[in-house]
C-alpha cells in the first residue's frame, strides 16, 4: 500500500497554520469572506454554506457542492465532492471512494473544524492531491446535524436535532449518532439495562435514540448516501472526545469490550481484523498521534444504535471514528492540520482496500423473530379461545347442553363396542359387525334408562 512520502511536506505544514476557519482570499473571491467569530471562533451554518459553495466555484474542475437532503426543520444538508476532473485516466464514476463526517452531534464543533480544514486543504490543488483525486473521490459532509448547529450559540451548542418529543423544549431532540440499525436496542453490559433503558428511549434524555432506526432526516438521508450514492469503501467519522489526546476507535462501538478484548478482535472475522490494524498504522505512523482503541475505553460506555457498528457491519464499510480532541480558542485553526496527514494516509489505501471478508449481519430479521416468539402465548391463547367460542356457540345452536356427558358417552360406547368384539372372537363362529354394533346400542339404552334424566337417541 502505497503511502504519500513524505506524508505532507514541511512547508505544507507552514501554510496549514494559517487560520483554516478564518478569510482566506486566495481560495475564494473577497466576497465570500467570512466572520469565524459568530460562534465563539467557529462559523455558523450559513457561513459554512456559503463556504463550501465558495470552494466549489473556484475549483469546479476538482470541486463539486451538492446537497444530501434535508434536515427536519427543512434546512438543506451541504457536501463536497473532491474529484479530479481534468484528469480522466481513471473514469471519475469509477473511481472508489472515502467519505468523512463531522458534527452529527451539535455539541461538537471541533470536528467540523477538523472536517473544514482537510477540505480546505483539498482545494489548494497541491501535487500530492492532485494525482490522489485522479484516483479515488472524498467526499466530506461537514455537518450532518443542521437545525442543531444553526441553534448554537456563541455561549452554548445544541448537541441532539430538534425533534419534539419532550416537555422541556431544551431537551427535544434526537441523538443522530444513535439513530442507525444496527444493535439498536441492544443495551450493553446487562447489569446497566435499566439505566440503559431511560438513557435511549426516555425523549428528554441528552442520548436518545428516537422512535426507530432511521426515524431521523438526517440519518436517513446519509444512509441513503453511504449505501446507495457513494458506496465508499472506507468512512471516517468525525467526533469530539474530552479526552485531551485523540483517538481512532474501531467498531464495535455497541459492545463492552476492552483494549484486551480488542487486542485479539475476538468480534471480527481474521481478513477484516487485518485490514483494520493496516488502516489504523497507516494513520498513526508515528504511534503517538492517536489512541487506538474501543468506544469502552475511549468513553467508559458502550454506544447502541451507533453509526460507525451500522456502515461497518450492515453496510459492509470499513468505518472508523476519529475522535478529535477538543480546541482551545488560539488552536481552532489548527484542527486540520492535525487530522490532514492521516487522513491523506487512509486515502492512499482507498484504491486497494478490499471488500469487508463478513457478511453484513442482518439484525432486522431477527429481531422480527424474536418479537414473534414472544407473541406465541398470545397468539395461542386467542387462537384457543376463539375456538371454545365457536365450539361453545354450535353447541348451543344445536341443542347440545350436556357436551361433556356426550363426550364420555361416546368415549364408553367405542370401549364397550372393543370389549364385546374381543369376547365375541373368541368364539368359533365369525362375529357379524351389525350384532356388535346391535349390542352396543342396546348397552346405551339400558344405561340411559339408569341415568338421571337419560339421552334420547
Amino acid at each position: 500500500m502505497r503511502l504519500l512520502s513524505p506524508p505532507i511536506q514541511p512547508a505544507l505544514f507552514a501554510a496549514l497554520s494559517l487560520p483554516l476557519l478564518a478569510a482566506a482570499q486566495d481560495i475564494h473571491p473577497p466576497n465570500l469572506s467570512l466572520d469565524g467569530s459568530a460562534l465563539g471562533g467557529y462559523w455558523n451554518y450559513t457561513s459554512v454554506c456559503d463556504r463550501l459553495q465558495g470552494m466549489a466555484q473556484r475549483s469546479p474542475q476538482l470541486v463539486e457542492y451538492g446537497s444530501l437532503g434535508t434536515s427536519l426543520e427543512g434546512r438543506s444538508i451541504p457536501y463536497l465532492t473532491f474529484s479530479n476532473k481534468a484528469n480522466n485516466a481513471i473514469p471519475p464514476d469509477s473511481r472508489p471512494s472515502l467519505l468523512m463526517t463531522s458534527l452529527s452531534g451539535g455539541d461538537e464543533p471541533s470536528s467540523l473544524a477538523a472536517s473544514l480544514g482537510i477540505a480546505q486543504y483539498l482545494t489548494e490543488e497541491h501535487a500530492e492531491t492532485s494525482a490522489l483525486l485522479a484516483a479515488i473521490k472524498i467526499v466530506v459532509v461537514p455537518i450532518v446535524n443542521p437545525d442543531a448547529w444553526s441553534a448554537a450559540t456563541s455561549t452554548a451548542f445544541t448537541k441532539k436535532n430538534r425533534r419534539k418529543g419532550c416537555d422541556d423544549a431544551s431537551l427535544a431532540g434526537v441523538d443522530l449518532s444513535k439513530n442507525w440499525d444496527f444493535h439498536f436496542d441492544t443495551y450493553l453490559p446487562s447489569s446497566d439495562v435499566d439505566a440503559n433503558i431511560k438513557k435511549y428511549e426516555d425523549p428528554c434524555s441528552p442520548s436518545y435514540h428516537g422512535d426507530a432506526p432511521f426515524s431521523e432526516p438526517e440519518t436517513a438521508a446519509l444512509k441513503t448516501l453511504i449505501d446507495t450514492t457513494v458506496k465508499p469503501k472506507a468512512v471516517l467519522f468525525f467526533r469530539q472526545t474530552t479526552n485531551a489526546q485523540p483517538a481512532l476507535v474501531i467498531p464495535y462501538a455497541y459492545h463492552p469490550s476492552n483494549a484486551a478484548v480488542q487486542s485479539t478482535r475476538q468480534l471480527f472475522r481474521p481478513e477484516d481484523a487485518k485490514e483494520f490494524e493496516a488502516i489504523t498504522a497507516a494513520m498513526n505512523t508515528d504511534g503517538k498521534t492517536y489512541a487506538v482503541s474501543t468506544m469502552w475505553d475511549v468513553a467508559g460506555e458502550t454506544v447502541s444504535g451507533s453509526e460507525m457498528d451500522w456502515t461497518f457491519d450492515q453496510a459492509g464499510i470499513f468505518a472508523v471514528s476519529v475522535m478529535v480532541a477538543p480546541n482551545t480558542d488560539s488552536a481552532i485553526e489548527y484542527s486540520g492540520s492535525k487530522h490532514l496527514p492521516s487522513t491523506l494516509a487512509l486515502a492512499n489505501m482507498i484504491s486497494t482496500l478490499p471488500a469487508k471478508a463478513a457478511k453484513p449481519n442482518k439484525k432486522g430479521v431477527f429481531k422480527h423473530i424474536k418479537k414473534a416468539v414472544l407473541n406465541v402465548p398470545l397468539v395461542l391463547g386467542a387462537l384457543a379461545a376463539l375456538f371454545l367460542a365457536v365450539g361453545y356457540g354450535v353447541a348451543r345452536y344445536l341443542g347440545y347442553d350436556k357436551i361433556w356427558d356426550r363426550f364420555t358417552l361416546g368415549v364408553n360406547r367405542i370401549k364397550r363396542w372393543r370389549m364385546t368384539r374381543n369376547y365375541r372372537q373368541l368364539g368359533a363362529q365369525p362375529v357379524d359387525d351389525g350384532d356388535d354394533e346391535d349390542f352396543g346400542w342396546a348397552m346405551d339404552d339400558g344405561l340411559a334408562e339408569e341415568g338421571s334424566g337419560g339421552f334420547a337417541r
